[in-house]
């Protein structure tokens, strides 16, 4: 996940976070990031609280931070995760 998003790794990570997360009112929470999922099952969010990656039906997404440095934080917390947790 260099400077890009990998939908297969974001959706591992979407896992990893339910799976060995805390639960929240929001949704599940590890290590800074928030894992929340739609009523219907077809849209997640890995979020914190600068940046918000969403995935939709088909593997579209969007992706928002508040700058680059934010951005590339993200990126590397998503990294973190998939390789920290099984």
């Amino acid at each position: 996940m260099e400077d890009k998003i990998i939908i297969r790794e974001a959706l591992q990570v979407f896992e990893k976070i339910r799976k060995n997360g805390n639960k929240t009112n929001l949704g599940f929470e590890l290590s800074g990031l928030i894992a929340i999922t739609s009523h219907d099952g077809y849209t997640i969010s890995v979020s914190n609280d600068y940046a918000n990656l969403t995935i939709f039906f088909h593997n579209k997404f969007s992706f928002e931070a508040t700058n680059q440095k934010e951005k590339q934080a993200f990126l590397e917390k998503l990294k973190q995760i998939n390789k920290g947790y099984s």
